[in-house]
Protein backbone atom coordinates (compact mmCIF):
# COMPACT_ATOMS: atom_id res chain seq x y z
CA UNK A 1 0.00 0.00 0.00
CA UNK A 2 3.02 2.16 0.62
CA UNK A 3 4.30 1.79 -2.42
CA UNK A 4 1.13 2.87 -4.19
CA UNK A 5 0.76 6.02 -2.27
CA UNK A 6 3.02 8.13 -4.49
CA UNK A 7 0.71 6.95 -7.55
CA UNK A 8 -2.56 7.64 -5.67
CA UNK A 9 -1.07 11.19 -4.49
CA UNK A 10 -0.27 11.99 -8.56
CA UNK A 11 -3.55 10.96 -9.90
CA UNK A 12 -5.27 13.13 -7.29
CA UNK A 13 -3.11 16.27 -8.00
CA UNK A 14 -3.75 15.76 -11.74
CA UNK A 15 -7.29 15.61 -11.38
CA UNK A 16 -7.48 18.74 -8.78
CA UNK A 17 -5.64 20.98 -11.40
CA UNK A 18 -7.80 20.15 -14.07
CA UNK A 19 -11.03 19.76 -12.30
CA UNK A 20 -12.05 23.09 -14.07
CA UNK A 21 -11.64 21.11 -17.44
CA UNK A 22 -15.12 19.41 -17.16
CA UNK A 23 -17.10 22.54 -16.89
CA UNK A 24 -15.66 23.55 -20.40
CA UNK A 25 -17.11 23.03 -23.57
CA UNK A 26 -15.91 22.83 -26.93
CA UNK A 27 -13.52 25.80 -28.91
CA UNK A 28 -13.71 27.33 -32.34
CA UNK A 29 -9.94 26.45 -32.96
CA UNK A 30 -9.87 22.96 -34.85
CA UNK A 31 -12.37 21.40 -32.43
CA UNK A 32 -14.79 21.31 -35.13
CA UNK A 33 -12.07 19.71 -37.99
CA UNK A 34 -11.54 17.24 -35.55
CA UNK A 35 -14.90 16.48 -34.05
CA UNK A 36 -17.85 18.95 -34.06
CA UNK A 37 -17.88 18.81 -38.10
CA UNK A 38 -16.19 15.68 -39.15
CA UNK A 39 -18.49 13.12 -40.08
CA UNK A 40 -16.40 10.25 -39.77
CA UNK A 41 -15.84 11.18 -36.24
CA UNK A 42 -19.34 11.87 -35.28
CA UNK A 43 -20.07 8.61 -36.68
CA UNK A 44 -18.82 7.30 -34.03
CA UNK A 45 -16.36 3.86 -33.81
CA UNK A 46 -17.50 2.12 -37.55
CA UNK A 47 -15.61 -0.47 -39.24
CA UNK A 48 -15.70 2.42 -42.12
CA UNK A 49 -14.05 5.40 -39.40
CA UNK A 50 -11.27 2.62 -38.61
CA UNK A 51 -10.59 2.42 -42.24
CA UNK A 52 -10.76 6.45 -43.65
CA UNK A 53 -8.55 6.63 -39.98
CA UNK A 54 -5.66 4.57 -41.77
CA UNK A 55 -5.84 6.77 -44.72
CA UNK A 56 -7.39 10.18 -44.23
CA UNK A 57 -4.72 12.95 -44.36
CA UNK A 58 -7.22 15.16 -42.59
CA UNK A 59 -6.35 18.45 -40.49
CA UNK A 60 -3.07 18.01 -42.07
CA UNK A 61 -1.91 15.09 -40.14
CA UNK A 62 -1.92 11.29 -40.40
CA UNK A 63 -2.38 9.90 -36.82
CA UNK A 64 -4.82 7.12 -36.90
CA UNK A 65 -4.80 6.29 -33.37
CA UNK A 66 -5.52 9.71 -32.51
CA UNK A 67 -8.73 9.48 -34.63
CA UNK A 68 -9.84 6.09 -33.22
CA UNK A 69 -9.49 7.40 -30.03
CA UNK A 70 -11.84 11.02 -31.07
CA UNK A 71 -14.28 7.94 -32.13
CA UNK A 72 -14.52 5.92 -28.89
CA UNK A 73 -15.36 9.37 -27.14
CA UNK A 74 -18.36 10.07 -29.47
CA UNK A 75 -18.97 6.45 -29.31
CA UNK A 76 -19.21 6.66 -25.65
CA UNK A 77 -20.34 10.35 -24.52
CA UNK A 78 -21.12 11.71 -28.10
CA UNK A 79 -21.00 15.25 -28.46
CA UNK A 80 -20.93 16.51 -24.94
CA UNK A 81 -17.19 18.15 -24.14
CA UNK A 82 -17.14 16.62 -20.85
CA UNK A 83 -16.77 13.40 -21.47
CA UNK A 84 -14.04 13.99 -24.29
CA UNK A 85 -11.80 16.06 -21.25
CA UNK A 86 -12.19 13.54 -18.86
CA UNK A 87 -10.48 11.27 -20.88
CA UNK A 88 -7.83 13.78 -21.87
CA UNK A 89 -7.02 14.35 -18.07
CA UNK A 90 -7.19 10.47 -17.83
CA UNK A 91 -4.32 9.74 -20.05
CA UNK A 92 -2.61 13.11 -18.55
CA UNK A 93 -2.19 11.31 -15.22
CA UNK A 94 -1.64 7.83 -16.61
CA UNK A 95 1.53 9.39 -18.38
CA UNK A 96 2.38 10.70 -15.03
CA UNK A 97 2.41 7.68 -13.51
CA UNK A 98 4.36 5.99 -16.02
CA UNK A 99 7.02 8.90 -16.22
CA UNK A 100 6.96 8.03 -12.42
CA UNK A 101 7.69 4.63 -12.60
CA UNK A 102 10.00 4.86 -15.76
CA UNK A 103 12.43 7.32 -13.80
CA UNK A 104 12.01 5.54 -10.95
CA UNK A 105 13.21 1.97 -12.24
CA UNK A 106 16.19 3.28 -14.34
CA UNK A 107 17.42 5.51 -11.68
CA UNK A 108 16.44 3.87 -8.47
CA UNK A 109 15.71 7.19 -6.79
CA UNK A 110 12.02 7.45 -6.17
CA UNK A 111 11.39 10.70 -4.76
CA UNK A 112 13.05 12.51 -7.32
CA UNK A 113 11.29 10.43 -10.09
CA UNK A 114 7.91 11.38 -8.43
CA UNK A 115 8.59 15.31 -8.55
CA UNK A 116 9.53 15.38 -12.08
CA UNK A 117 6.44 13.49 -12.67
CA UNK A 118 4.33 15.74 -10.30
CA UNK A 119 6.63 19.15 -12.25
CA UNK A 120 5.04 17.34 -15.74
CA UNK A 121 1.47 16.98 -14.38
CA UNK A 122 1.11 20.21 -12.88
CA UNK A 123 2.72 22.57 -15.41
CA UNK A 124 1.09 25.10 -16.64
CA UNK A 125 2.72 24.59 -20.06
CA UNK A 126 0.93 21.39 -20.07
CA UNK A 127 -3.15 23.42 -20.41
CA UNK A 128 -2.93 23.40 -23.78
CA UNK A 129 -2.37 19.94 -24.87
CA UNK A 130 -4.90 18.86 -21.94
CA UNK A 131 -7.58 21.11 -22.02
CA UNK A 132 -7.80 21.36 -25.93
CA UNK A 133 -9.86 18.21 -27.57
CA UNK A 134 -7.97 18.81 -30.82
CA UNK A 135 -4.87 18.24 -29.21
CA UNK A 136 -5.54 14.40 -28.06
CA UNK A 137 -3.22 13.32 -30.00
CA UNK A 138 -0.23 14.93 -27.22
CA UNK A 139 -2.11 13.38 -24.44
CA UNK A 140 -2.41 10.08 -26.18
CA UNK A 141 1.09 9.85 -27.66
CA UNK A 142 2.66 10.75 -24.15
CA UNK A 143 0.94 7.91 -22.59
CA UNK A 144 2.50 5.91 -24.94
CA UNK A 145 5.86 7.39 -24.79
CA UNK A 146 6.14 7.02 -21.22
CA UNK A 147 5.01 3.67 -21.84
CA UNK A 148 7.67 2.80 -24.31
CA UNK A 149 10.23 4.36 -22.11
CA UNK A 150 9.39 2.38 -19.14
CA UNK A 151 9.40 -0.77 -21.40
CA UNK A 152 12.79 0.14 -22.35
CA UNK A 153 13.92 0.44 -19.36
CA UNK A 154 13.02 -3.05 -18.06
CA UNK A 155 13.96 -4.58 -21.26
CA UNK A 156 17.84 -3.21 -20.53
CA UNK A 157 17.37 -4.49 -17.11
CA UNK A 158 15.62 -7.99 -17.98
CA UNK A 159 16.51 -8.49 -21.63
CA UNK A 160 13.98 -10.65 -23.66
CA UNK A 161 12.60 -11.14 -27.09
CA UNK A 162 9.36 -10.38 -25.80
CA UNK A 163 10.10 -7.10 -24.26
CA UNK A 164 12.14 -5.78 -27.26
CA UNK A 165 8.34 -6.77 -29.44
CA UNK A 166 6.83 -4.88 -26.58
CA UNK A 167 8.93 -1.57 -27.36
CA UNK A 168 8.37 -1.81 -31.01
CA UNK A 169 4.72 -2.03 -30.60
CA UNK A 170 4.31 0.31 -27.77
CA UNK A 171 6.58 2.62 -29.98
CA UNK A 172 4.55 2.28 -33.01
CA UNK A 173 1.30 2.78 -31.40
CA UNK A 174 3.01 6.97 -29.82
CA UNK A 175 3.56 7.11 -33.53
CA UNK A 176 -0.04 6.26 -34.36
CA UNK A 177 -0.58 9.03 -32.20
CA UNK A 178 1.49 11.97 -32.81
CA UNK A 179 4.61 11.77 -35.12
CA UNK A 180 6.52 13.76 -33.44
CA UNK A 181 7.47 11.06 -31.32
CA UNK A 182 10.36 10.22 -34.24
CA UNK A 183 12.48 11.50 -32.01
CA UNK A 184 12.09 8.64 -29.32
CA UNK A 185 14.79 6.63 -30.32
CA UNK A 186 16.85 9.04 -29.50
CA UNK A 187 15.66 9.57 -26.37
CA UNK A 188 16.20 5.95 -25.43
CA UNK A 189 19.81 6.11 -26.54
CA UNK A 190 20.23 8.99 -24.20
CA UNK A 191 18.63 7.09 -21.54
CA UNK A 192 20.42 4.09 -22.19
CA UNK A 193 24.22 6.14 -21.61
CA UNK A 194 22.37 8.03 -18.34
CA UNK A 195 20.76 7.03 -16.18
CA UNK A 196 21.30 3.10 -17.01
CA UNK A 197 25.03 3.73 -18.21
CA UNK A 198 25.50 1.23 -21.13
CA UNK A 199 28.44 0.75 -23.11
CA UNK A 200 28.28 -1.29 -25.64
CA UNK A 201 27.16 1.42 -28.58
CA UNK A 202 26.66 -1.31 -31.33
CA UNK A 203 23.87 -3.24 -29.59
CA UNK A 204 22.44 -0.18 -28.21
CA UNK A 205 22.40 1.54 -31.99
CA UNK A 206 21.41 -2.25 -33.36
CA UNK A 207 18.23 -3.08 -31.23
CA UNK A 208 16.94 0.33 -32.19
CA UNK A 209 16.99 -0.24 -35.90
CA UNK A 210 13.66 -1.60 -36.48
CA UNK A 211 12.31 1.55 -34.53
CA UNK A 212 14.67 4.18 -37.01
CA UNK A 213 12.45 2.31 -39.75
CA UNK A 214 9.33 3.24 -38.00
CA UNK A 215 10.56 6.83 -38.03
CA UNK A 216 11.67 6.90 -41.74
CA UNK A 217 8.23 5.67 -42.45
CA UNK A 218 6.32 7.91 -40.42
CA UNK A 219 7.93 10.74 -41.69
CA UNK A 220 7.17 10.35 -45.05
CA UNK A 221 3.55 10.03 -44.43
CA UNK A 222 3.60 13.12 -42.14
CA UNK A 223 5.27 15.15 -44.63
CA UNK A 224 2.84 13.96 -47.39
CA UNK A 225 0.04 14.72 -45.46
CA UNK A 226 1.25 18.44 -44.28
CA UNK A 227 1.42 19.00 -48.01
CA UNK A 228 -1.56 17.89 -49.36
CA UNK A 229 -2.81 19.96 -46.72
CA UNK A 230 -0.96 23.11 -47.37
CA UNK A 231 0.16 23.50 -44.17
CA UNK A 232 3.80 23.53 -45.09
CA UNK A 233 5.08 26.91 -45.99
CA UNK A 234 7.54 26.97 -48.57
CA UNK A 235 11.00 28.04 -48.02
CA UNK A 236 10.08 31.13 -50.54
CA UNK A 237 7.27 31.94 -48.62
CA UNK A 238 9.49 32.43 -44.94
CA UNK A 239 13.10 31.85 -46.06
CA UNK A 240 15.26 29.51 -44.22
CA UNK A 241 17.51 32.06 -42.45
CA UNK A 242 14.01 33.46 -40.97
CA UNK A 243 13.31 29.87 -39.93
CA UNK A 244 16.67 29.54 -38.25
CA UNK A 245 16.33 32.44 -36.50
CA UNK A 246 12.99 31.88 -34.85
CA UNK A 247 13.90 28.63 -33.66
CA UNK A 248 16.70 29.94 -31.69
CA UNK A 249 14.15 32.33 -30.29
CA UNK A 250 11.95 29.86 -29.29
CA UNK A 251 14.28 27.36 -28.00
CA UNK A 252 15.23 30.56 -25.06
CA UNK A 253 11.18 31.52 -25.14
CA UNK A 254 10.07 27.83 -23.85
CA UNK A 255 13.15 27.61 -21.64
CA UNK A 256 11.74 30.72 -20.00
CA UNK A 257 8.76 29.71 -20.02
CA UNK A 258 9.16 26.69 -18.40
CA UNK A 259 10.61 28.47 -15.45
CA UNK A 260 8.19 31.45 -15.33
CA UNK A 261 5.11 30.58 -17.01
CA UNK A 262 3.34 33.37 -17.15
CA UNK A 263 1.47 35.31 -20.58
CA UNK A 264 0.77 31.95 -21.89
CA UNK A 265 -1.70 32.09 -25.24
CA UNK A 266 -2.75 29.58 -27.85
CA UNK A 267 -1.46 31.08 -30.22
CA UNK A 268 1.79 33.00 -30.87
CA UNK A 269 1.67 35.14 -33.74
CA UNK A 270 5.47 34.11 -36.19
CA UNK A 271 7.77 37.18 -35.15
CA UNK A 272 8.38 37.29 -38.91
CA UNK A 273 5.08 37.96 -39.26
CA UNK A 274 4.91 41.20 -36.94
CA UNK A 275 8.33 42.16 -36.58
CA UNK A 276 11.11 40.74 -39.17
CA UNK A 277 14.04 43.22 -38.36
CA UNK A 278 13.91 42.85 -34.23
CA UNK A 279 14.11 38.99 -34.96
CA UNK A 280 17.49 38.71 -35.84
CA UNK A 281 18.52 40.83 -33.09
CA UNK A 282 16.51 38.35 -31.01
CA UNK A 283 17.65 35.22 -32.24
CA UNK A 284 21.22 36.46 -31.88
CA UNK A 285 20.62 36.97 -27.87
CA UNK A 286 18.95 33.53 -28.04
CA UNK A 287 21.73 31.87 -29.90
CA UNK A 288 24.71 33.14 -27.50
CA UNK A 289 22.52 31.93 -24.36
CA UNK A 290 21.76 28.47 -25.45
CA UNK A 291 25.49 28.34 -26.69
CA UNK A 292 26.18 29.07 -23.03
CA UNK A 293 23.64 27.00 -21.45
CA UNK A 294 25.11 24.01 -23.86
CA UNK A 295 28.77 24.86 -22.67
CA UNK A 296 28.13 24.50 -19.47
CA UNK A 297 26.08 21.23 -19.29
CA UNK A 298 29.16 19.50 -21.64
CA UNK A 299 31.39 21.05 -18.78
CA UNK A 300 29.72 19.34 -15.87
CA UNK A 301 28.70 16.18 -17.75
CA UNK A 302 30.80 14.04 -16.13
CA UNK A 303 30.06 15.76 -12.19
CA UNK A 304 26.02 16.23 -13.39
CA UNK A 305 25.46 14.34 -16.06
CA UNK A 306 21.58 14.54 -15.61
CA UNK A 307 22.00 18.33 -16.95
CA UNK A 308 23.75 17.16 -20.17
CA UNK A 309 21.07 14.28 -20.55
CA UNK A 310 17.88 16.48 -19.69
CA UNK A 311 19.47 19.53 -22.27
CA UNK A 312 19.59 17.18 -25.12
CA UNK A 313 16.39 15.73 -24.40
CA UNK A 314 14.90 19.06 -24.61
CA UNK A 315 16.71 20.05 -27.33
CA UNK A 316 15.83 17.11 -29.54
CA UNK A 317 12.69 16.75 -28.86
CA UNK A 318 11.56 20.27 -30.08
CA UNK A 319 13.45 19.41 -33.54
CA UNK A 320 10.41 18.52 -35.42
CA UNK A 321 8.00 20.94 -34.24
CA UNK A 322 10.95 24.33 -33.70
CA UNK A 323 9.85 25.60 -36.99
CA UNK A 324 12.66 24.66 -39.47
CA UNK A 325 10.00 22.72 -41.13
CA UNK A 326 7.29 25.27 -40.68
CA UNK A 327 3.54 24.41 -40.24
CA UNK A 328 0.90 27.32 -39.73
CA UNK A 329 1.64 30.73 -39.11
CA UNK A 330 2.65 30.72 -34.86
CA UNK A 331 5.98 31.20 -33.98
CA UNK A 332 5.82 28.29 -31.31
CA UNK A 333 2.85 26.59 -29.07
CA UNK A 334 2.45 25.64 -25.58
CA UNK A 335 1.44 22.32 -26.93
CA UNK A 336 4.72 21.18 -28.25
CA UNK A 337 6.67 21.31 -25.26
CA UNK A 338 4.61 18.75 -23.64
CA UNK A 339 7.30 15.93 -23.92
CA UNK A 340 10.15 17.59 -24.54
CA UNK A 341 9.96 19.67 -21.02
CA UNK A 342 10.23 16.30 -19.25
CA UNK A 343 13.93 16.73 -20.15
CA UNK A 344 14.37 20.09 -18.12
CA UNK A 345 12.24 18.88 -14.98
CA UNK A 346 15.05 15.84 -15.20
CA UNK A 347 18.21 18.12 -15.62
CA UNK A 348 16.88 20.51 -12.78
CA UNK A 349 15.33 17.75 -10.18
CA UNK A 350 18.60 14.83 -10.33
CA UNK A 351 20.94 17.92 -10.97
CA UNK A 352 20.03 19.24 -7.84
CA UNK A 353 19.78 15.98 -6.28
CA UNK A 354 23.84 15.33 -7.53
CA UNK A 355 24.56 18.17 -4.91
CA UNK A 356 23.28 16.65 -1.95
CA UNK A 357 25.93 14.16 -0.29
CA UNK A 358 25.66 10.27 -0.54
CA UNK A 359 26.59 10.01 3.19
CA UNK A 360 23.95 10.49 6.05
CA UNK A 361 24.70 13.73 8.16
CA UNK A 362 22.77 16.80 9.60
CA UNK A 363 23.72 18.70 6.30
CA UNK A 364 22.32 16.14 4.01
CA UNK A 365 18.97 16.00 6.26
CA UNK A 366 19.02 19.83 6.02
CA UNK A 367 19.61 19.99 2.79
CA UNK A 368 17.05 17.66 1.53
CA UNK A 369 14.74 19.17 3.70
CA UNK A 370 15.49 22.32 2.16
CA UNK A 371 14.77 20.98 -1.32
CA UNK A 372 11.46 19.32 -0.66
CA UNK A 373 9.89 22.34 1.04
CA UNK A 374 11.76 24.68 -1.81
CA UNK A 375 10.34 21.84 -4.05
CA UNK A 376 6.45 21.72 -2.39
CA UNK A 377 5.64 25.28 -3.03
CA UNK A 378 6.73 24.94 -6.44
CA UNK A 379 4.46 22.33 -6.95
CA UNK A 380 1.62 24.26 -5.32
CA UNK A 381 2.48 27.56 -7.74
CA UNK A 382 2.02 25.62 -10.32
CA UNK A 383 -0.60 23.45 -9.73
CA UNK A 384 -2.47 27.08 -9.25
CA UNK A 385 -1.24 28.66 -12.48
CA UNK A 386 -2.59 25.51 -13.88
CA UNK A 387 -6.29 25.57 -12.81
CA UNK A 388 -6.24 28.97 -13.70
CA UNK A 389 -5.31 28.51 -17.24
CA UNK A 390 -7.46 25.77 -17.82
CA UNK A 391 -10.33 28.54 -16.75
CA UNK A 392 -9.21 30.33 -20.14
CA UNK A 393 -10.03 27.05 -22.20
CA UNK A 394 -14.16 27.35 -20.70
CA UNK A 395 -15.01 28.21 -24.25
CA UNK A 396 -13.98 30.01 -27.41
CA UNK A 397 -14.38 33.82 -26.04
CA UNK A 398 -12.88 33.52 -22.86
CA UNK A 399 -9.75 31.36 -25.17
CA UNK A 400 -9.31 34.19 -27.30
CA UNK A 401 -9.61 36.83 -24.80
CA UNK A 402 -7.29 35.27 -22.81
CA UNK A 403 -5.10 36.06 -25.95
CA UNK A 404 -5.73 38.99 -26.19
CA UNK A 405 -4.96 40.36 -22.60
CA UNK A 406 -1.46 38.90 -23.46
CA UNK A 407 -1.15 40.32 -27.03
CA UNK A 408 -3.38 42.79 -28.31
CA UNK A 409 -1.80 42.66 -32.19
CA UNK A 410 -2.63 38.96 -31.78
CA UNK A 411 -4.45 38.90 -35.42
CA UNK A 412 -5.22 35.05 -35.39
CA UNK A 413 -7.19 35.94 -31.77
CA UNK A 414 -9.30 38.75 -33.25
CA UNK A 415 -10.07 36.68 -36.73
CA UNK A 416 -11.42 33.93 -34.56
CA UNK A 417 -13.25 35.91 -32.08
CA UNK A 418 -14.85 37.29 -35.37
CA UNK A 419 -15.22 33.91 -36.44
CA UNK A 420 -17.70 33.02 -33.04
CA UNK A 421 -18.89 36.35 -33.38
CA UNK A 422 -20.25 35.96 -36.80
CA UNK A 423 -21.46 31.98 -35.93
CA UNK A 424 -23.24 33.78 -32.66
CA UNK A 425 -24.91 36.42 -35.30
CA UNK A 426 -23.31 39.47 -33.30
CA UNK A 427 -22.10 40.83 -36.37
CA UNK A 428 -21.68 44.53 -35.69
CA UNK A 429 -18.91 43.00 -33.28
CA UNK A 430 -17.49 40.23 -35.53
CA UNK A 431 -16.88 43.45 -38.19
CA UNK A 432 -15.04 45.20 -36.09
CA UNK A 433 -12.84 41.83 -34.67
CA UNK A 434 -12.15 41.25 -38.48
CA UNK A 435 -11.17 44.38 -39.30
CA UNK A 436 -8.89 44.80 -36.27
CA UNK A 437 -7.59 41.31 -37.59
CA UNK A 438 -6.83 42.95 -40.88
CA UNK A 439 -5.03 46.26 -39.18
CA UNK A 440 -2.18 43.77 -37.94
CA UNK A 441 -1.94 41.72 -40.84
CA UNK A 442 -3.75 43.34 -43.85
CA UNK A 443 -3.02 40.65 -45.93
CA UNK A 444 -4.92 37.59 -43.98
CA UNK A 445 -6.99 36.01 -46.39
CA UNK A 446 -9.52 34.08 -44.59
CA UNK A 447 -10.08 37.36 -42.51
CA UNK A 448 -10.72 39.01 -45.88
CA UNK A 449 -12.98 36.78 -46.89
CA UNK A 450 -15.02 36.01 -44.20
CA UNK A 451 -15.44 40.20 -43.49
CA UNK A 452 -16.29 40.14 -47.41
CA UNK A 453 -18.87 37.88 -46.88
CA UNK A 454 -20.32 39.97 -43.95
CA UNK A 455 -20.96 42.31 -46.05
CA UNK A 456 -22.96 40.43 -48.62
CA UNK A 457 -24.93 39.57 -45.76
CA UNK A 458 -25.43 43.77 -44.56
CA UNK A 459 -26.70 44.24 -48.25
CA UNK A 460 -23.40 45.74 -49.42
CA UNK A 461 -22.13 43.82 -52.32
CA UNK A 462 -19.82 45.93 -54.09
CA UNK A 463 -17.84 46.63 -51.22
CA UNK A 464 -18.12 42.74 -50.88
CA UNK A 465 -16.80 41.41 -53.99
CA UNK A 466 -13.84 43.93 -53.52
CA UNK A 467 -12.85 42.15 -49.93
CA UNK A 468 -13.34 38.65 -51.45
CA UNK A 469 -11.62 39.07 -54.78
CA UNK A 470 -8.30 40.00 -52.58
CA UNK A 471 -8.86 37.01 -50.29
CA UNK A 472 -9.06 35.23 -53.76
CA UNK A 473 -6.05 37.04 -55.39
CA UNK A 474 -4.00 35.92 -52.35
CA UNK A 475 -5.16 32.52 -52.01
CA UNK A 476 -6.29 31.07 -55.07
CA UNK A 477 -6.56 27.81 -53.35
CA UNK A 478 -9.54 29.31 -50.77
CA UNK A 479 -12.64 27.44 -52.21
CA UNK A 480 -15.00 29.15 -49.22
CA UNK A 481 -13.97 32.59 -51.12
CA UNK A 482 -14.62 31.44 -54.31
CA UNK A 483 -18.08 30.57 -53.35
CA UNK A 484 -18.96 33.84 -51.76
CA UNK A 485 -17.64 35.37 -54.50
CA UNK A 486 -20.14 33.22 -56.76
CA UNK A 487 -22.65 34.03 -54.16
CA UNK A 488 -21.49 38.06 -54.85
CA UNK A 489 -21.23 37.81 -58.04
CA UNK A 490 -25.64 36.51 -58.32
CA UNK A 491 -26.42 39.69 -56.19
CA UNK A 492 -24.69 41.66 -59.21
CA UNK A 493 -26.31 39.58 -61.07
CA UNK A 494 -23.55 38.00 -63.19
CA UNK A 495 -24.47 34.72 -63.73
CA UNK A 496 -21.56 33.85 -65.62
CA UNK A 497 -18.90 35.04 -63.47
CA UNK A 498 -20.67 33.26 -60.49
CA UNK A 499 -21.11 29.51 -62.67
CA UNK A 500 -17.33 30.27 -63.05
CA UNK A 501 -17.00 30.90 -58.96
CA UNK A 502 -18.88 27.83 -57.96
CA UNK A 503 -17.05 25.71 -60.33
CA UNK A 504 -13.59 26.32 -58.63
CA UNK A 505 -14.85 26.11 -55.53
CA UNK A 506 -16.06 22.23 -56.07
CA UNK A 507 -12.90 21.99 -58.15
CA UNK A 508 -11.12 22.72 -54.44
CA UNK A 509 -13.69 21.52 -52.44
CA UNK A 510 -16.09 18.59 -53.82
CA UNK A 511 -17.57 18.25 -51.09
CA UNK A 512 -19.04 21.73 -51.06
CA UNK A 513 -22.89 21.09 -51.29
CA UNK A 514 -23.70 24.63 -51.18
CA UNK A 515 -21.75 25.52 -54.16
CA UNK A 516 -22.98 22.58 -56.12
CA UNK A 517 -26.85 23.16 -55.36
CA UNK A 518 -26.15 26.77 -56.24
CA UNK A 519 -24.16 25.59 -59.64
CA UNK A 520 -27.21 23.45 -60.50
CA UNK A 521 -29.83 25.91 -59.66
CA UNK A 522 -27.67 28.63 -62.49
CA UNK A 523 -27.65 25.87 -64.90
CA UNK A 524 -31.02 24.88 -64.29
CA UNK A 525 -32.28 29.10 -64.70
CA UNK A 526 -30.05 29.49 -68.04
CA UNK A 527 -31.94 26.12 -69.82
CA UNK A 528 -35.37 27.49 -68.98
CA UNK A 529 -34.58 30.49 -70.77
CA UNK A 530 -36.00 31.16 -74.25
Amino acid sequence: MKRSLPIVALVLATFAAYAGVLSNGFVLYDDPAYVLENPPVRAGLTLRGAAWSLTAFHSANWHPLTWLSHMLDVELFGLAAAGHHAVSVLLHAATAVLVFLALAAATGKRGAAWFVAALFALHPLRVESVAWVAERKDVLAGFFFAATLLAHVRRVQSPTPRAGRVVFLLFLAGLLSKSMLVTLPFVLLLVDVWPLGRRDVTRMLLEKVPLFVLVASVCVLTLASQRDFGAVHGLSGLPLSVRIENAQVAYLTYLAKSIWPVGLSCFYPHPALLDPEGLASDALRAGLVLALVTALCVALRRRVPPLLFGWLWFLGMLVPVIGVVQVGMQGLADRYTYLPLLGLHVAVVFGFLAFVPESPSPSRRRLLQGLTAGGALVLLVFGVLTWRRVRAWENTTTLFEAALAVDPHNFQAHKLLAIEHQRARRFDEAQAAYERALSDRPNDAEALGNLGALHLMAGRPGRARELIERAVALRPDYAEAHFNLGLVRIELRDARGAEASFERALELRPDLDQARRNLELLRSEKESQP
